[in-house]
């Protein structure tokens, strides 16, 4: 259901998205809060994913790919029974 990633490498890759079919009302509800979140404002002055990008010298679409495996590993950790790691780059984001 839901992709993680190991290195900066794999974040390059193609994102796969989130399997939706056997998600409840809940999960659902909860994906959408999650995925509303504005990381990156343009009307903003602190806009987070340029500062993510700047200060882990990171490209901005490798931080946009960041924040997407973030909201992954947010919604995960929130469903999950087990505690769950996240990787450098989301520990960063």
């Amino acid at each position: 259901m839901i992709v993680s990633i190991a290195n900066r490498q794999s974040l390059r890759a193609p994102m796969v998205e989130i399997e939706r079919i056997a998600w409840t009302p809940e999960q659902r509800a909860l994906w959408d809060r999650v995925a509303a979140h504005p990381f990156e404002r343009s009307d903003h002055a602190l806009d987070f994913t340029a500062r993510l990008a700047r200060d882990h010298g990171w490209d901005l679409p490798f931080a946009r790919d960041a924040i997407e495996e973030y909201r992954r590993f947010c919604f995960l950790a929130a469903l999950s029974d087990t505690p769950v790691t996240p990787s450098e780059e989301i520990d960063a984001v």
